[in-house]
């Protein structure tokens, strides 16, 4: 009898316990769960570009770049002092210089596309370029030709960004002499247009630049609608033109400045790689060149 009944007590000890566990699980599988608006976020940007990761990983989805505003950042990468600069190229390289615009800027749009399309097969390949990256180009080197290419592609970015920003101190500091009738000299203007310009240096990504490209965009579609209406307002005083015959070392002048005009395809991948979703930028940047055309 007493071992009957300790074996009824171990199977309604058993049941209980059973019975426990269940409404246990049906509490878990009926309890609503909550979903942040961050999560909604990277859940949703999971399925449209079928990939898993980190919440740093897709921490794009909330802070990156937009398709639109990449358009931008890829217009003002070039706009400004090149394209202003191109009617003095064409006046030194005649009539060639037209065909040379169109070539250079086809080859541009050529080697940004394969750029793009390069970190986008660098990113499937290797988890590890999904995240955040400060120097995407090299990268592209390193995985393409090895870690001689990465620094070999270092080292010429250094050297063109830094001689990119002589080049606009010198153009800036002109100006700003200019403006204030040589008094204090050129040299000083450049050291004041250095400290002018270095908090732009804090900006850490061009997606913390805000509206910088819009500003720049727009300040240059300003500045060519007053030189068309100066144009227009000057048409009755202005003498006959008289077009010089290109020279070698004009045309050399005049290829240098539409090269140049064309060279801010050092920082596409770094634009890509601030994007929300990176496999839209070949279309962001096929936008720009029509935008820039």
């Amino acid at each position: 009898m007493q071992n009957d009944a300790s074996v009824n007590n171990g199977i309604s000890s058993n049941r209980s316990r059973n019975d426990f566990s269940t409404a246990k699980v049906n509490d878990t599988l009926e309890k609503p769960t909550v979903t942040h608006a961050k999560d909604f976020i990277l859940n949703t940007y999971r399925k449209w570009i079928g990939k898993s990761g980190s919440d740093e990983e897709l921490s794009l989805a909330e802070s990156g770049l937009s398709s639109n505003m990449t358009t931008l950042f890829v217009i003002a990468s070039v706009i400004g002092t090149g394209i202003l600069n191109l009617p003095e190229a064409l006046k030194n390289s005649g009539w060639i210089g037209v065909f040379l615009i169109i070539i250079c800027g086809l080859n541009s749009l050529y080697a940004s596309l394969f750029l793009a399309w390069c970190w986008n097969i660098m990113q499937e390949s290797w988890p590890e370029y999904r995240k955040a990256n400060m120097i995407p180009y090299p990268e592209i080197g390193m995985r393409a030709f090895g870690s001689r290419m990465k620094y070999t592609v270092m080292v010429t970015l250094v050297v063109s960004q830094i001689c990119s920003s002589i080049y606009y101190l010198l153009v800036i500091a002109k100006h700003m002499d200019s403006v204030s009738s040589g008094n204090p000299k050129l040299c000083y203007m450049m050291i004041l247009a250095a400290v002018l310009i270095s908090p732009l240096l804090w900006l850490r990504t061009p997606k913390n630049m805000g509206c910088l490209p819009v500003i720049n965009v727009l300040s240059t579609v300003f500045f060519v609608l007053l030189c068309l209406v100066a144009f227009f307002m000057d048409k009755e005083t202005i003498g006959p033109v008289q077009y010089n015959e290109p020279t070698l070392s004009s045309f050399a002048f005049a290829f240098g400045v539409i090269m140049y005009s064309y060279g801010g395809a050092s920082m596409y991948p770094t634009i890509q790689n601030d994007m929300r979703n990176r496999k839209l930028f070949p279309q962001s940047v096929f936008t720009a060149f029509l935008g820039k055309v």
